[in-house]
This record gives C-alpha cells, structure tokens and sequence, in this order.
C-alpha cells in the first residue's frame, strides 16, 4: 500500500466518524406527509377534484391543514415527461419542477391562485377558462403578443395539457411540512386514473415464488393484506398483487433532437412505483417498480408481543397515487 493509499483511508476513516448516518426514508420516526391524492389525477375545465393526503405523526399531536392551488408557470419537463407530479416528504420528488410558493400567491391576491381550506380534505372545480390561450402562455413562458397556432395549441393541450399545482402545508406544534402536487388539466378523453385494488402479499423471504398470487383481494377496504397470519420476528417479503397486466400506454410530447423538430411524441408504458414506510425494522428496497419484482423484504426484531404499522404508497408516472395501512401484531421469533 502507497503513502497516498495510505493517506486516503486515513482521510476517509476520520470523516466516516464525523458524518452523521443518513435518514431512513422508509423509517416513521417523525412527521411526514407520506402522500397527495387528487381524484381524479387527471381533469379537464369544469372538474370537482377531491384532494387528500396520507400525514403520519408518530407523536399523535393535533395536525392544522392548509390547502393551497395555483398555476405555477413551467421551468422544466413536468407538462411533457409524464412524471410523477409530485413532492412529499414520502415520495422522493420524481418531478423536478419548483412547486413555487401558492400561499404567497394566495396573499398577494395573484390571478389563478386561491385557498382550498384548512380541513384534513379539500377540493377545488377547475375554471372553465382555465386552458385560455392567456393561461397556456403565462404557464409555458410564451410571450403575451405571440400567437398560438390552433392546430399546434389543440394538439399540446389534447397531449400535454397545464399543470395546476396543489400545495398542503401541515403543522404540529412549533414543525411544519409542505407537499405538493400537480393535476395535470388537459383536452384528453383518455384521463389517468388513480390505482385500484390495491393489496399486497406478505409471507416469509425465501418462500417459493410459485406460491406467491398474482391476485387478492385485501382483507379490510384500505388494509395492505390479502391474507392475516402471524408475523414474528425476521425477515418477510411483501409483493404486490394486483398489477394490472399489460398496463396502460400512454403519449408523452418530449423535447425533440434536432433544430427541426423542436417536439417529438413518445409512448410509454405505464409503471407503479411502492413505496414502503413503517416505524419499525428496515426494507431492502424502500421504493420498487411494478417493472421488476414488485416486492421488498422487511427486516424486524422484537422481543416481545408488540404492535406496528405498514403504509405503502403506490404511485404512477403520471400523477396517480393510491395508499394502503396495516396495523400489524408481531411476536418474538420461536423455532
């Protein structure tokens, strides 16, 4: 081994002692807003859209809810990528695009933005006017005396559509989170739906796979579980079930390549994402697609009869999302 082989690992040994370990994100230790859900996720003008969100707070204090929606004009791909349109403190921020600050735009009485309420649910009817050409330019950055070629402006918004943003502001005592998410507004009469029948499969890691269904259903309407057994300590599989097959395909308008063709239509397959959270134990993978396996293994000891929850969160590339909660008895491992 050199002087500067040497050198590093000394290095890196003295700043391995000073960082600090990295959060869990699947770990439930502290407030957290696990999801947004907007029914439908898709819409067009004149829609009632119910909107509410999976908030978990391990010390159980009372929750303030503020509901917030505005148009936030675009800074990256969110209206053409068919991203996930979403940032919570559960859902790892698939979107890239700066949510911008509705409750300001809310106090300085700005055009498209208003206050949804201070309830655990809200909704908002999107305005009839709200795919005007006015709009549309103010959301994709189009300078107000350009015109919008009906062709062009018909097929954008038939595909692409305007995001409108939803923001929830939650607070516990002196701690406060923001989420947000985005309802994607278009012409399309093929919307996006959220996820249904959602329910999972958790048996022992190592079991034939073969003895895995490819479909249940849960056992209690919003319990993860399509079967109830003991769980004790060790390690599980839990595996979605479910999935629809195929699933759907949808168009997406991305950047083109060259100088002429400045957009380019693309289509894709759509892919769930799970997420998994609980307070207790560790998951090998905190978030896997319905592409793969589908499935994580959950790693837990006790030492006594005790209680815990499971929450996932099961997320599309175009905004839909769909929760579930277990609460879940475990024992000590006996053999």
């Amino acid at each position: 081994m050199n002087r500067q082989t040497i050198g590093l690992f000394l290095l890196l040994t003295v700043l391995s002692g000073c960082l600090e370990e990295l959060p869990d994100p699947s770990r439930i230790d502290s407030l957290r807003i696990l999801a947004m859900v907007a029914e439908p996720p898709e819409a067009a003008p004149g829609d009632l859209v119910n909107l509410s969100a999976l908030v978990v707070d391990p010390d159980h204090r009372p929750l303030q809810f503020h509901w917030y929606a505005c148009l936030v004009p675009e800074r990256g791909t969110g209206f053409f990528g068919g991203s996930q349109q979403g940032l919570t403190s559960g859902g790892k921020g698939y979107s890239i695009d700066d949510p911008g600050d509705c409750e300001q735009a809310v106090a300085q009485n700005s055009p498209l933005s208003w206050s949804l309420g201070d309830s655990e649910t809200a909704e908002i009817t999107i305005p009839l006017d709200f795919l005007s050409d006015t709009n549309v330019k103010r959301a994709y950055g189009i300078p107000e005396d350009a015109t919008l070629d009906p062709l062009a402006s018909a097929g954008l918004l038939t595909i692409a559509g305007v995001n409108l943003t939803v923001v929830l502001k939650v607070i516990a005592d002196d701690e406060s989170l923001v989420g947000f998410k985005r309802i994607n507004v278009s012409l399309s009469d093929q919307k996006n739906t959220n996820p249904v029948d959602i329910a999972f499969d958790i048996r022992e890691a190592g079991s034939e796979l073969s003895q895995i269904p490819k479909y249940g259903a849960a056992v209690v309407a919003g319990d993860c579980r399509i079967a109830i057994a003991p769980i004790d300590s060790g390690k599980w599989r839990i595996t979605a079930v479910n999935v629809p097959d195929p699933q759907a395909s949808y168009a997406v308008v991305v950047g083109g390549t060259t100088a002429d063709e400045l957009i380019t239509l693309q289509t894709r397959d759509e892919v769930y994402f799970y997420s998994f959270f609980s307070p207790l134990g560790k998951f090998a993978q905190d978030v896997v697609k319905s592409s793969g396996s589908g499935a994580s293994e959950w790693s837990f000891k006790v030492t006594e009869p005790t209680k815990t929850d499971l929450w996932v969160v099961v997320r599309d590339g175009r905004g839909g999302t769909a929760h579930c909660h277990s609460s879940l008895d475990l024992v000590p491992l006996i053999r």
